[in-house]
């Protein structure tokens, strides 16, 4: 039988305990112990997903922070929208697709949406649907006719 190599932490305040502490616990001990440092950590992240997040739209905005088909530029709104939408089903939270993006040298196939442009998209792809509605407004013009009203 194999035995796993754990690391485990010794509890700083009392090192002869011999109680281990999780990761998280650690981490909950030390913000607590340094605020200051916490915060300044806190902020430093945030700058950082912020730049990330303007590099990325910029990029996939055709050099423009800006959606691609109106040009509206609030960056609150703006987001990245797979141009072929069965490319979506990769989901991932959006700074790591951030980050993702970036580390794969920003592919193909994305494009920066506003957020009612995206909708707009959806809405004449039929994307909120189920697949059957799909195929059935694929199959009837007249379904797909009163589904746009």
């Amino acid at each position: 039988m194999v035995k796993l190599n754990r690391v485990r932490w010794q509890d700083e305040s009392h090192p002869d305990s011999g109680i281990a502490l999780s990761g998280a616990e650690r981490v909950r001990r030390w913000r607590k112990a340094h605020p200051k440092k916490e915060k300044l950590a806190r902020e430093k992240a945030k700058q950082m997903r912020n730049r990330r997040k303007v590099e990325v739209l910029t990029h996939y905005g055709k050099g423009k922070l800006a959606c691609v088909k109106c040009g509206f530029d609030d960056i609150r709104a703006l987001s990245i929208d797979h141009i072929n939408k069965d490319e979506g089903k990769r989901i991932r939270t959006s700074c790591g697709f951030y980050r993702w993006l970036e580390k794969n040298n920003y592919p193909e196939g994305y494009q920066t949406l506003c957020m009612n442009c995206q909708f707009i998209k959806r809405q004449e792809d039929l994307e909120l649907y189920r697949p059957a509605v799909r195929r059935m407004a694929n199959a009837s013009p007249r379904f797909k006719e009163l589904l746009s009203q």
